[in-house]
């Protein structure tokens, strides 16, 4: 919940940024390249399976990303951001490109992995510790998740 605090921290209220993402069982439980503790950090309510996302504009782009600028967020982007489009592989525990990112400028153009993460100004071991982290929180706070979640649904007052 490290990330929320740090973008409610700018003034923004998180009905502002998040929504609810919504997940079939297939996407969540029949995916065999997921970690358990990723597979488990969704929430399952009304036999949907939910997890917080970042509202995109209308263009399917992230709300605080800006043409000519990127992200507005900095230093205080989420650590999933930060780590996109790599994930760290749950056999090997090497850093990879997260499978079915196709539309990632880097993916698509065929940029060797540790070219992009020069280019990105990260490490191996800096993207690995936005994973840790990411982990971390999936594990001690999904019962806050939850609360989140619920408080957004019902804000929507409906599950769509």
């Amino acid at each position: 919940m490290e990330d929320v605090r740090r973008i409610e921290s700018l003034g923004y209220r998180i009905q502002d940024f998040a929504i609810p993402g919504k997940y079939s069982k297939t996407e969540v439980i029949d995916d065999k390249d997921w970690d358990y503790w990723w597979k488990n950090s969704f929430i399952k309510i009304e036999d949907i399976y939910f997890k917080l996302n970042m509202k995109n504009k209308e263009n399917s782009q992230c709300m605080f990303l800006v043409d000519g600028q990127g992200c507005i967020l900095g230093e205080n982007r989420p650590f999933i951001c930060r780590l996109y489009p790599f994930w760290i592989n749950k056999r090997n525990h090497l850093l990879v490109y997260e499978p079915g990112e196709d539309y990632c400028y880097l993916i698509k153009n065929r940029v060797p992995l540790f070219d992009s993460v020069s280019l990105l100004h990260e490490t191996s071991n800096s993207l690995k510790d936005y994973y840790l982290k990411i982990r971390e929180d999936c594990i001690k706070n999904r019962s806050y998740h939850r609360q989140i979640l619920i408080s957004l649904l019902h804000n929507n007052t409906k599950l769509h």
